[in-house]
């Protein structure tokens, strides 16, 4: 039997750039996942486990709801927090207190009413009066809280009031700690598909497009009575390829991914066979100390061009003897 672990779904949503990164941050506690000022840099459906006054929930941060977009990304980001609302158990509508209500902000609320899903706004932004909180009792929702998640104000009471909707499940009832995996690799490997394979979903988005994850994002699955974290990473490219401050903050979550995994899977791709960087990566694996798997994938075409799988194994063998220990499949 595979299921994934279910404690209470609460996800974050809303338009781009109000501050729902932000605010997952500051729930989780700690630096997860990656802040950018430009709309868009959360892509993926980003999950962790926490707990607030003893009752254990999973939080979704998730990337802006935009309803048109011709971006090949925010389109795809989208749809992924389209699906953790489908899959959450309360939505925290985040929504810009500075910037006062939006068109886009009544057109979501208008989405979240329709799925009938119990829903707590959050008036992100609000510094000191509260008043700016007012006019978004016009979403129609019972719950406003205002909030400042840059400085931690009102986030205890936003937590009072979501978790109070929803069935308490105790930090204590939750099992021995999971087996964390790390999927490390290059852009455009498949370490996404991988995981969603793993998953039996898409819960991370799959572009053709390299650098589409750049969150570190963890996904929790039971199998066979025993648990698993998957931590799917953003790929790790060289120092020169990296444009923008954000993909520099992914390289950087990815190392940290490492750091904290039981176990590294080290992703190559059959048809480009072994890169410099790929050994770059796998020093990263060793020298976080973590036992190592190489995962060959996309092998199905490299087998229809005659490459050989023993041939293959050999070469990485010879060219990453510091690693000639590590199962290879």
């Amino acid at each position: 039997m595979v299921r994934m672990v279910t404690v209470p779904r609460i996800a974050l949503v809303g338009r781009p750039n109000v501050g729902k990164s932000t605010l997952f941050n500051r729930i989780v506690g700690r630096r997860k996942a990656i802040i950018d000022s430009r709309p868009g840099s959360t892509r993926d459906r980003n999950y962790a486990q926490t707990e607030w006054q003893g009752a254990a929930f999973e939080l979704i941060d998730t990337g802006g709801l935009l309803f048109q977009s011709d971006d090949p990304l925010l389109g795809p980001a989208s749809q992924q927090a389209e699906r953790a609302i489908d899959e959450a158990d309360l939505v925290l509508l985040v929504v810009d207190g500075r910037a006062g209500l939006m068109p886009d902000d009544a057109a979501i609320a208008a989405r979240l009413r329709k799925g009938g899903k119990k829903v707590v706004v959050a008036v992100n932004k609000v510094e000191g009066n509260s008043d700016g909180a007012v006019e978004f009792a016009r979403l129609g929702f019972d719950t406003l809280v205002p909030v400042s998640a840059e400085h931690g104000r009102g986030v205890g009471e936003l937590l009072d009031e979501a978790l109070a909707l929803l069935p308490k499940v105790d930090v204590a009832e939750e099992s021995s700690a999971p087996l964390k995996l790390a999927l490390v690799g290059r852009p455009n490997v498949g370490k996404s598909s991988l995981l969603n394979r793993f998953l039996g979903q898409d819960r991370a988005v799959v572009s053709a497009v390299p650098g589409t994850t750049r969150d570190a994002v963890d996904s929790l699955l039971e199998k066979g009575g025993k648990r698993y974290l998957f931590v799917d990473t953003a790929g790790i490219r060289k120092q020169r390829l990296l444009k923008e401050n954000v993909d520099h903050v992914s390289v950087v979550q990815a190392r940290r991914a490492l750091e904290r995994a039981d176990v590294a899977i080290l992703m190559l791709d059959a048809t480009e066979g072994l890169r410099e960087m790929d050994a770059t990566i796998a020093g990263y694996a060793v020298e976080a100390g973590r036992p190592t798997i190489v995962a060959v994938n996309k092998w199905d075409v490299a087998d229809e061009r005659g490459l050989k799988q023993r041939a293959f194994t050999e070469d990485i063998r010879y060219r990453l003897k510091f690693l000639s220990w590590a199962p290879v499949v």
